[in-house]
């Protein structure tokens, strides 16, 4: 897990680098569909989910489940890594917004937000968050992860394809989101596996053994 959470980071860092060089204008014309009524809603729809008080209202929903649960704690992890995540989402752009293009340098007029970008970002560390902190075991665990993930891409593809957002500030939103929900809750010691039952490393089952003698197969001394 070290390893995954490393290198989204890298991979972020990366994205900011990246961002506003002549690849990355040119992957905004590859997935840029233009400037169409239909996908600038659905961007708007992308934006209006990522605000404030939808992902407010989605991690009290989820902490009011574990409070259920009798797991308060969870509950308050929850709350945590959804609003610090946020604030520290709007804390890098604010940080990142001097080395992006102005917006005369831009490829498209109508492009706008920043590195990393904000709808990606929440929309990964809310998803993940309640996959990681509501769901425990194979399959439900699964398909939540599933879920968050699907809910990722299309919250963070809405705006690249409406051609308001740089790739670069998309894909290192997603990055950013997931580094920092592994990371949370890796320092939490919460089990970021997908649910499924794993046999423990050093377990035997009963009349097994691990290919040394036993006591009772010794001969006796002196034989």
């Amino acid at each position: 897990m070290p390893i995954v959470i490393g290198g989204l980071i890298l991979s972020g860092l990366v994205m900011l680098l990246f961002g506003g060089t002549e690849l990355d204008r040119a992957l905004l014309v590859l997935f840029s569909a233009g400037d169409t009524p239909r996908l600038d809603q659905a961007s708007a729809i992308a934006a209006d989910l990522t605000q404030p008080i939808p992902l407010i209202v989605l991690a009290l929903a989820g902490a009011g489940l574990c409070v259920l649960r009798s797991d308060w704690q969870r509950g308050l992890l929850l709350i945590g890594v959804v609003l610090l995540g946020r604030l520290l989402v709007e804390g890098v752009q604010a940080l990142t917004e001097s080395v992006r293009p102005d917006l005369d340098e831009r490829l498209l007029p109508w492009q706008q937000g920043g590195y990393p970008n904000g709808h990606a970002a929440n929309a990964t560390i809310t998803g993940f968050a309640l996959a990681f902190l509501l769901t425990r075991h194979y399959p439900a665990r699964s398909l939540t992860l599933g879920l968050a993930a699907a809910g990722a891409l299309l919250v963070g593809g809405a705006p690249l394809v409406a051609g308001t957002a740089w790739p670069s500030d998309v894909i290192g939103g997603w990055a950013f989101g997931l580094a920092w929900v592994l990371l949370v809750l890796r320092l939490a010691r919460e089990d970021l596996g997908d649910g499924t039952a794993r046999p423990a490393r050093h377990s035997f089952r009963q009349g097994e053994s691990d290919g040394k003698p036993q006591d009772r197969d010794r001969p006796p001394d002196g034989r």
